[in-house]
């Protein structure tokens, strides 16, 4: 973002993110993994105190059972932390909640006609 936005605030450290991703396909066959590894802000008031790191993970498949019909599933996480920054309440310059965790998993099909 770096301003793109809203004005950077004062003291505020700039977003720096990386995203690497592997595919392969073989036949009707389609799996894959993407990594992503973020550092910006976060929460405004923290301006030069801290900064908040966010990672992810997802990985799937998917499968082309005939032409039109394919089945997939996909599992993902993610994590975020910024020192100082309650994500419950929203307040700042409490160590409380300041790492959160998410997953999913996902499973379906789709139909093209």
């Amino acid at each position: 973002m770096n301003g793109q936005l809203a004005l950077a605030p004062e003291g505020g450290a700039p977003e720096v993110g990386y995203t690497v991703g592997l595919k392969y396909v073989t036949g009707p066959l389609t799996v894959g993994a993407v990594g992503e590894m973020a550092w910006y802000q976060g929460n405004v008031v923290l301006s030069g105190l801290s900064q908040r790191r966010a990672r992810a993970l997802a990985v799937g498949a998917n499968y082309t059972v005939a032409p039109g019909f394919t089945v997939f599933g996909e599992y993902l996480w993610e994590d975020m932390y910024q020192g100082g920054n309650n994500f419950l309440t929203g307040a700042a310059g409490s160590n409380a909640n300041n790492n959160i965790k998410s997953q999913g998993f996902l499973i379906g099909n789709v139909v093209n006609f």
